[in-house]
């Protein structure tokens, strides 16, 4: 799409304008999700836009999706939040005139993720104040990761070995990851199920 469209509500007394635009597959890494994208500015009380992105201080260096710059936020008249998801840990800007939320993920979306507090923002306005904008941790699933080094496979029921260490891990609300390292003789790699 290269326009952004916008509905517009009525939520009491305020006229608020929410306005999103989808991904494009096609935009290169580190790419301005905005390029030649158009828009009206809402004619609301408060506008909001929500895009799938990163955000130019939220990114990390080996990032590889579009990435919304302050210059960008700073050409977006009449949008007062932006919404921005691709990152999955939580970050607040105010840009000029206009406050970008990345809100985070609600879970954890990966093994790498095991040190960040999932969660969402809370957002309550009057006209274009946010009277409260907090954001709110989530319990996540838990997650746990660990390694199984083959050197300390025994050649005899390798995969009994393996599995009681799964047992000694897991458990049925966690998501788990095994790992295993090292060197595998082949009567083992045949006999480790």
């Amino acid at each position: 799409r290269t326009q952004i469209e916008f509905d517009h509500f009525q939520v009491e007394g305020q006229r608020v304008a929410i306005g999103g635009l989808a991904p494009d597959p096609r935009l290169e890494p580190r790419a301005d999700p905005l390029s030649e994208v158009e828009y009206q500015p809402a004619q609301a009380d408060v506008a909001l836009l929500m895009l799938h992105c990163g955000f130019e201080d939220d990114v990390p260096p080996e990032f590889s999706d579009p990435i919304l710059t302050k210059s960008r936020v700073e050409q977006l008249k009449g949008i007062d939040y932006v919404f921005a998801g691709d990152i999955h840990r939580a970050h607040k800007a105010v840009v000029g005139h206009a406050t970008v939320l990345v809100p985070g993920a609600t879970e954890r979306m990966a093994f790498g993720e095991l040190s960040e507090r999932p969660g969402f923002y809370y957002v309550e306005l009057d006209g274009k104040q946010a009277v409260k904008l907090i954001h709110k941790d989530l319990e996540p699933q838990p997650m746990r990761r660990e390694t199984i080094r083959t050197t300390d496979i025994p050649e005899e029921e390798p995969t009994d070995y393996v599995f009681e260490r799964l047992h000694d891990w897991s458990s049925q609300e966690q998501m788990m990851q095994l790992r295993m390292e090292g060197p595998v003789s082949r009567d083992m790699y045949h006999h480790l199920r």
